[in-house]
């Protein structure tokens, strides 16, 4: 499928992919993609913004009005595969709702959750009793059945009701204790207020709800930093039974490029004008080009953007594109070029 961009109608700073993602224009020096955010049932949004205000938008809703015809005028978009993240045009069908609710293995995990066999924990961990039927538990006691597995599941939810939920094992009987270490349960988790220059403790705190009675701070921008390592506040703030996933970078320190493929940042790279696309500078790979950047930018995930930029899946990086030497077209346009071309 040939990638294919589209201005969103009421919206003219963005432009959605047939591949899709979203890119935001409202810096003209450095397009960047949006970053969805996952709802409690997994489908991804993005915010965006319209005369000083943000309107939330379903990324695979947009996809699907630009690139997926429906000739039928349904309502509902349906991931093809299954994936909700997956918002590639190609894996999205409109449809009804009864087709979509019963679509796939939906009723196959149905029929699965029925059987399945669950423990029940106190918040202390403490094991309280094994259930062999959760359907019949949960029309006893008035509970949901899907929210109960996702606290089993962990991903959205680690507690529902006051318990904590584990798949039944052989080992959980009277006097197992769970191992807590860790969980979110309520709003009761400590956080730490980090200096930004040292990443020392500064203070500590007992619940979010305390950092918001002391300094009347927005609770969402300190927990986005707790999870994504921002600066909030002018500090930094993290769980304090939680280690900090992205720390400050020391480049001494080398890159950890485990996860990629070598030949990938092995490759050299040109670094271009993203307007012109004319050659600024070469560097013999991207762990070079990362280099020189880091000490003017200080980022901890540089590499990520100037490759991103080589694969043609981030239009700008540093007020730059970038390209493999070996694939490098003078003549063909970059995605900040065809944007504005489009306009």
């Amino acid at each position: 499928m040939e990638e294919e961009f589209k201005v969103i109608k009421g919206y003219e700073d963005y432009k959605v992919s047939n591949m899709g993602y979203i890119i935001s224009y409202k810096n003209k020096n450095e397009p960047r993609i949006l970053k969805p955010r996952l709802n409690r049932r997994g489908y991804g949004q993005v915010n965006l913004l319209k005369n000083g205000k943000a309107y939330m938008v379903f990324v695979h809703r947009i996809v699907a009005e630009y690139f997926v015809p429906n000739p039928h005028n349904y309502l509902e978009v349906n991931h093809i595969d299954e994936c909700k993240t997956n918002n590639r045009a190609d894996n999205l069908e409109w449809c009804t709702r009864t087709y979509n609710v019963n679509y796939g293995s939906r009723n196959e995990k149905n029929k699965y959750s029925s059987s399945l066999c669950l423990s029940q924990f106190d918040l202390n961990g403490n094991w309280i009793k094994n259930i062999d039927n959760v359907s019949e538990f949960c029309r006893k006691h008035n509970y949901r059945e899907a929210t109960i597995i996702a606290a089993c599941e962990g991903k959205i939810r680690q507690t529902a009701y006051k318990y904590i939920w584990r798949y039944w094992e052989p080992e959980y009987k009277e006097g197992y204790k769970l191992d807590v270490y860790g969980l979110v349960i309520g709003q009761k988790r400590p956080i730490n207020r980090l200096n930004k220059d040292t990443r020392e403790i500064e203070e500590t705190f007992s619940s979010i709800r305390d950092i918001e009675l002391k300094y009347n701070y927005n609770r969402n921008k300190i927990i986005d930093s707790c999870r994504d390592n921002t600066l909030a506040y002018d500090s930094y703030w993290e769980y304090n039974n939680a280690p900090i996933t992205r720390q400050k970078f020391n480049i001494n320190e080398g890159i950890d490029f485990s996860n990629i493929e070598k030949d990938l940042y092995q490759r050299p790279v040109y670094q271009l004008n993203f307007k012109t696309n004319k050659i600024i500078n070469k560097y013999n790979s991207i762990y070079d080009a990362y280099k020189n950047k880091v000490q003017a930018c200080q980022t901890a995930n540089g590499w990520q953007k100037i490759l991103a930029c080589c694969q043609r899946i981030r239009p700008v990086a540093f007020r730059s594109n970038w390209s493999f030497v070996d694939q490098f077209d003078p003549n063909e346009p970059t995605l900040y070029q065809q944007y504005f071309n489009s306009k």
